[in-house]
C-alpha cells in the first residue's frame, strides 16, 4: 500500500518494552518465563532477555524500512523534540543516513534530500482560480426529518393459553421454563450434568425441580430417533432476521433453520404444557411470516415449516 505523500509525525522516541513475561520457541513449543526485573536474573534469564530485546531491534528496523519505502513522491519525518533522541529511534537513523548522503539543511533547519529532478508546478492564473464565496441556495435550510421506522416483530409473544397446565404452574414460571428450554436446545447439551450446572449459572432463580425435568425433556427431544436430522444436519441456531416493509422494520429470531438439497426447514420450539392437535392461527402466521423472509434467501429451495413441541417430543408441520 502506496500513497503520494507519507508523514511519520512520531519518530523521536522508541516504544518501552514493558512485558513481564518473555516467550521462547524451544522445539517447536513456546515456552514462557517472567522477568520481573532484570537485575535480579539468572544468567540464562538474562541471555533470553538479551535474545529478545534483539528481537525487537529487528522489528523496530523492519517496520521503519516498511514506512521508508510507501511514500511515491514525498516522505516527511518528524517528531517532538523534547529531549535527544535515543540512538535507536527512527529520527536519528534516518538523520544520520540523510547526511551521509548530503542532505541539505534548510533555512528552517530541515534536513531535505531529493532523488531525480523535481518538477516546477505550473503557476495557476488567478482570475481561473476566484473562489465563489456566494452561499450556495440550500444554506441554511434544516434537512428534511428523519422518522424511524416503526419495528414490527415476527416472533410470537407468549399467551396465558399457551402455558395452561390445569396444574397451577404460572405464566412466568413457564416462561423461565421455556427459557431454560430453548438454552439447551440451542446449544444442543445433551449431556444431563454439564446441563445442570449450565442452568446454576445461566438461571440460578431456577428451582431445582424445574431444572432437573427441563433436564428430562430436553434429553428426550435429542435423543429421539425422529428428531436427530434436526439437530445433526447443517442448519443455523437462533437466526436473527430483519427485513424492511412499507410498515416499517420486521425482525424475529427462529429457532433453529435446517438447509437440505432440496428443502429449507424453519422450526420453531414450543414448551407449551398442553401440546395441541392442531397449531394454533397465531403460530401458523408467525411460521408463515418465518418462510416470507425466508424466501428471498433460498430461491431454489422449498420452505417448510414446523413446530417442535418439547413436551412430548412431536413434531408438526405447518403450513409450507
Amino acid at each position: 500500500m502506496q500513497a503520494p505523500v507519507v508523514i511519520l509525525p512520531d519518530t523521536t522516541t522508541k516504544p518501552a518494552a514493558r512485558e513481564v513475561v518473555w516467550w521462547k520457541r524451544v522445539k517447536d513449543q513456546a515456552v514462557a518465563y517472567a522477568v520481573p526485573k532484570i537485575a535480579g536474573a539468572s544468567r540464562a534469564i538474562r541471555a533470553l532477555k538479551d535474545a529478545a530485546t534483539e528481537e525487537e531491534r529487528a522489528e523496530h528496523l523492519r517496520l521503519l524500512y516498511v514506512a521508508l519505502t510507501r511514500a511515491e513522491d514525498e516522505l516527511l519525518i518528524a517528531g517532538y523534540c523534547h529531549h535527544t533522541p535515543g540512538a535507536d529511534a527512527w529520527y536519528t537513523l534516518v538523520s544520520e543516513t540523510m547526511h551521509q548522503l548530503g542532505a541539505e539543511e534548510a533555512e528552517d533547519g530541515s534536513l531535505r534530500y531529493c532523488i531525480g529532478e523535481v518538477e516546477k508546478a505550473e503557476m495557476v492564473n488567478e482570475e481561473d482560480d476566484a473562489f465563489d464565496s456566494a452561499r450556495p441556495s440550500w444554506w441554511g435550510v434544516p434537512p428534511n426529518a428523519e422518522t424511524a421506522r416503526p419495528v414490527l416483530t415476527a416472533s410470537h409473544r407468549p399467551q396465558e393459553s399457551d402455558y395452561a397446565s390445569g396444574a397451577g404452574e404460572t405464566a412466568e414460571r413457564a416462561a423461565r421454563r421455556g427459557d431454560a428450554i430453548h438454552l439447551l436446545l440451542e446449544l444442543q447439551m445433551d449431556d444431563a450434568v454439564l446441563a445442570e450446572r449450565f442452568l446454576a449459572q445461566a438461571m440460578p432463580a431456577l428451582p431445582h425441580a424445574v431444572v432437573t425435568d427441563v433436564i428430562t425433556e430436553v434429553q428426550r427431544v435429542l435423543h429421539k430417533p425422529d428428531l436427530r436430522w434436526v439437530f445433526e444436519s447443517a442448519g443455523h441456531a437462533e437466526l436473527p432476521l430483519q427485513q424492511l416493509e412499507a410498515a416499517g422494520v420486521r425482525r424475529g429470531t427462529i429457532d433453529r433453520v435446517v438447509v437440505t438439497a432440496d428443502a429449507v426447514h424453519v422450526i420453531d420450539y414450543k414448551s407449551n404444557a398442553q401440546p395441541p392437535e392442531i397449531a394454533p392461527e397465531h403460530y401458523a402466521e408467525q411460521l408463515r411470516i418465518y418462510r416470507q423472509m425466508l424466501a428471498p434467501l433460498y430461491p431454489d429451495k422449498s420452505l417448510r415449516s414446523w413446530l417442535l413441541w418439547t413436551r412430548n417430543a412431536a413434531l408438526m408441520e405447518v403450513g409450507g
